[in-house]
């Protein structure tokens, strides 16, 4: 017969660091997340010397609304309407976040307040005034002046604005010049 007497000591230590490896594995840390923001490196958020940047290379700027705008917005068209409105804006945000992404866009996060300044491949500068916009996104190209694009239709005007990406030789499929 096996004396399992000498084995139970480390069976009930494997038992007990079984379960302690569980209950570290569920813990769960709180975190800040903003409806429809994702994770992005290239996602910058706004500081008060950024009022002064100006922005010269292709990025999509994310406008939120401030806490001042969303209370007036909220008393404007009644509570009902502002939490419909609320979540339609904050849906087709999310989906154009999700978007630039997927294709690791530069994104530049602003609240509705203050202005922010481009300067175009011709050496213009284009200041526009973010007080006007509730949710909204800026794209800009690096050449052309920036636009508002349809959150709506986000995809479609970011492929009609944005210049196509460069195209790279696959040489594992035998695009080699010859």
């Amino acid at each position: 017969m096996y004396d399992l007497s000498n084995q139970a000591l480390p069976l009930k230590s494997l038992f007990l660091l079984a379960i302690i490896g569980i209950a570290l594995s569920c813990r769960h840390s709180p975190t800040t997340h903003t409806p429809g923001a994702t994770a992005n490196p290239s996602k910058q958020q706004a500081h008060p010397s950024d009022s002064t940047d100006i922005i010269i290379t292709p990025c999509a700027v994310m406008i939120d609304p401030t806490e001042a705008k969303l209370k007036q917005l909220k008393k404007e068209d009644g509570e009902e309407n502002f939490y419909s409105m609320a979540d339609d804006n904050q849906f087709y945000m999310g989906t154009a976040i999700g978007y630039l992404d997927s294709i690791h866009y530069k994104m530049i996060d602003r609240q509705s307040k203050g202005t922010i300044k481009f300067r175009t491949a011709a050496g213009n500068l284009v200041k526009m005034n973010l007080t006007k916009y509730d949710w909204a996104i800026l794209l800009f190209n690096g050449k052309d002046t920036p636009i508002e694009a349809d959150i709506t239709t986000f995809k479609d005007e970011f492929e009609r604005y944005m210049p196509p990406a460069p195209k790279t030789a696959d040489f594992t499929r035998g695009d080699r010049k010859k």
